[in-house]
């Protein structure tokens, strides 16, 4: 591998690393941690949560807001 090619590699390494969420990260619709990461390439990044179903590339990275979701999902289900 030249040294060329070895700098791409690497460049392509570090934009896919910084894609990636950095810390916890919540469902947007019912406050969850219990997220699992689905898809990825061409479709982008893809989401699951295990309690609500939700599926997307929406996520919530503030433990707040999550919190403040999972109250009102969590009365809503409650009703």
């Amino acid at each position: 591998m030249s040294e060329e090619e070895a700098y791409d590699k690497l460049d392509k390494m570090v934009e896919k690393e910084a894609q990636k969420p950095k810390g916890e990260i919540y469902c947007p619709e019912c406050g969850s941690s219990r997220l699992y990461y689905f898809l990825g390439l061409k479709a982008g990044q893809i989401f699951v949560c295990k309690d609500c179903g939700y599926q997307g590339p929406l996520i919530i990275e503030d433990g707040e807001v999550a919190e403040e979701i999972r109250k009102n999902w969590v009365n809503e289900k409650s009703k």
